[in-house]
């Protein structure tokens, strides 16, 4: 299971910084996308903290 969070965080990190990248290229989205791809890579670094055990 911690496998899979890891891999699922590493794999939204890289989404949203796609995300922000292409938001530009995106005609009367742009706002709402760069906007998704800052709070997909919120919610990438977070979750590791969030969900994974903690080290004594």
């Amino acid at each position: 299971m911690n496998g899979f969070i890891a891999i699922l965080a590493i794999l939204g990190f890289i989404g949203g910084l796609v995300m922000m990248g292409y938001a530009f290229s995106t005609p009367g989205a742009e706002m709402a996308m760069f906007a998704g791809g800052i709070g997909v890579v919120a919610l990438s670094i977070g979750l590791p903290i969030h969900l994974l055990e903690k080290f004594d």
